[in-house]
């Protein structure tokens, strides 16, 4: 997405504060010339650098911009020139500078309302850009979530969403403010003289396109920076996550040095990004300074000469107006940085924006029939990460109501088969039905609603334990929660804690054993009420005899849920109706526990190994 692209696309839902901000800002700035043109008679006055005697010119008639300009020029001399007569030179001097005052004071009024106005606008397009963000990373697909940094995810969230955000106000500096001060003053310098406005303004484009040439360093460098600021996020999550191993381990040392090698280093390209940054800017008002200076000697050498049209006062006038330019072109300079640096970060950003979305177009609603025919069918399933082939083949038949466990070691794609009838990856090959249907031919959220996934690894969150179990869905009421904690068999320990259903579990449940997180996550799958549960390793924390008590849970009820157990254990599929062994991505025995310890196969090994008798 392109930066400019992304200011134009909220202009329609904010144009009524960009008209105000726009109107303002001309203004602001029609009230900062009229206190400078009031300083030529000011200064005449105060230093008697005139005595033209001026008479009244009529405006009707008058065709042209000068002539019109001309005619007010002189009437306005001529008005004071008759106050003096009647009400004497301190009256007119101290009525003048009061003009003055009050030309300042309404210019700063309007500017601080143009900036009231034009501050929603910039935090109202940061707001949904992170909003955008958000619903992006909800709405990923896990693959394309499990190949990114967490830590360099939060920092495009974060800081690189505030550099935008600087970005957006500059660009708004850039495109309305500064322009449009820009245009009153140049129009007001013209008409004072077109020449020294000529000599100015050429100076101004040289040092402008340095400017250009500086911001785009600045941009590649603050890209730099932006991505060793995502690395040390990164390195803090990851810290943090794994604390008890590296202080097990007594690796505290080992870390604290990689992260001072990261850290000095991004210490190295800020210094970098600051210091070019204020050489651009010293580099800028000096440059500018000096063209004042130079238009000074310019003019003031023609005025000693007596070869200039504009009188001193006129000069002090029109460098009065010069000056109040500066300040516009300065910001749009400064916009320039600013803006480089959101493009830098907007490209970052771009990266979340981007990532693989799920498609849930609209589809039929899946709903769970009860028959005798097949609820889950997998036919011929193969599923590729990257360049690896996890799955191979893979052909499962789970019935209404049966529990099936699939059984196998560390890495034999047990849980990537789970996640594949979770429609949290998409098959390679293969079919995936459910009643007998292309599980696409379904919405993915409908599936997801008839399917209870509990993970070996419970995804706790800092809040309530009334909170992790409903997720803060309103439907569940605290019976639906106490009754979903009895299955559990949690609902004991939670009532012995001092606050009971409302304590805070800490930081990815970080006060709960292991065993206890495993609980919460079940009642957790308990309370939804699906027709089909698939744990993967949900169990593998609890001792036998609350397992086994958990598992028949499943069987309660009206209707019999289906039951799909993901385990290494052998003891966990013995109540299991049917049992498929899995072993490097392939199905290599089926059958009955006792089918299949009868078998001279892995299931049997397996078994043997832990020393499981049937």
């Amino acid at each position: 997405m392109d930066f400019f692209r992304l200011i134009l696309r909220f202009i329609p839902e904010y144009k009524g504060r960009i008209t105000a901000y726009v109107l303002m800002n001309f203004v602001a700035s029609v009230f900062s010339v009229f206190s400078f043109i009031a300083l030529i008679p000011l200064i005449q006055l105060l230093f008697g650098l005139s005595d033209e005697t001026f008479e009244y010119v009529e405006t009707k008639g008058l065709s042209s911009y000068n002539g019109f300009l001309d005619a007010a020029k002189t009437n306005i001399m001529y008005y004071l020139q008759e106050q003096i007569a009647v009400n004497g030179k301190t009256w007119v001097l101290f009525a003048i500078g009061g003009f003055v005052v009050l030309m300042s004071f309404l210019f700063n009024i309007v500017s601080y309302f143009a900036y009231w106005v034009r501050i929603p606008i910039r935090t109202g397009i940061s707001r949904s850009l992170r909003q955008d963000a958000y619903n992006r990373i909800v709405n990923m697909t896990v693959l394309a979530f499990s190949k990114e940094n967490r830590g360099d995810f939060v920092s495009r969230m974060t800081s690189d969403v505030d550099e935008i955000d600087f970005g957006i106000g500059t660009t708004l500096d850039m495109f309305i403010k500064d322009p449009i001060q820009i245009i009153v003053y140049i129009v007001t310098m013209v008409s004072i003289s077109a020449n020294l406005t000529m000599y100015g303004m050429a100076l101004l484009l040289v040092v402008c396109s340095i400017i250009l040439y500086l911001g785009r360093i600045m941009q590649r460098i603050t890209f730099q920076a932006q991505t060793n600021r995502g690395k040390i996020l990164s390195m803090y999550e990851q810290t943090i996550g794994v604390l008890p191993v590296v202080k097990s381990y007594s690796t505290e040392r080992d870390f604290s040095d990689k992260f001072s090698v990261l850290n000095y280093e991004t210490q190295r390209i800020f210094n970098k990004q600051n210091r070019f940054y204020s050489l651009a800017w010293s580099c800028t008002d000096f440059s500018l300074v000096a063209i004042i200076v130079l238009i000074l000697c310019i003019s003031g050498e023609l005025i000693l000469n007596g070869e200039s049209a504009i009188g001193p006062a006129t000069l002090i006038a029109f460098l009065g107006v010069f000056y109040s330019l500066i300040a516009p072109m300065r910001d749009l300079m400064k916009c320039t940085f600013g803006i480089r640096k959101a493009m830098a970060s907007l490209e970052r950003l771009n990266r979340v924006l981007r990532i693989e979305q799920e498609s849930d177009s609209v589809k039929e609603d899946l709903v769970v029939r009860h028959t005798d025919e097949p609820v889950i069918e997998l036919r011929g399933v193969s599923f590729r990460y990257e360049n690896d082939d996890v799955l191979k083949k893979v052909s499962i038949r789970v019935k209404d109501g049966e529990k099936i466990a699939i059984l196998g070691s560390t890495g034999s794609g047990k849980s990537t088969l789970a996640g594949l009838i979770s429609l949290l990856y998409s098959q390679n090959e293969g079919e995936l039905l459910i009643n007998g249907k292309d599980v696409r031919a379904y919405s993915i959220n409908s599936v997801r609603k008839n399917i209870s996934y509990v993970v070996q690894d419970p995804l706790l969150i800092q809040d309530t334990i009334f909170y992790n179990i409903t997720l803060g869905n309103k439907d569940f009421t605290r019976k639906d929660v106490v009754k979903a904690a009895q299955k559990a068999h949690i609902h004991d320990f939670i009532m012995s804690l001092p606050k009971q259903y409302e304590t805070v579990i800490g930081d990815r449940g970080t006060m709960l054993s292991s065993g206890q997180k495993q609980c919460i996550a079940l009642a957790r799958a308990f309370i939804k009420r699906a027709p089909i549960y698939i744990m993967d390793e949900a169990t593998s924390a609890l001792d036998p005899e609350l397992e086994t008590l958990v598992l028949n849970e499943l069987e309660g009820g009206v209707t019999k849920s289906t039951a799909i157990i993901i385990t290494h254990r052998v003891s966990t599929s013995l109540d299991a109706d049917y049992v498929y062994v899995i072993d490097n991505g392939k199905i290599v025995e089926e059958g009955t526990p006792r089918q299949l310890f009868e078998e001279d196969g892995l299931y049997r090994s397996l078994a043997v190994i832990q020393n499981i008798k049937l």
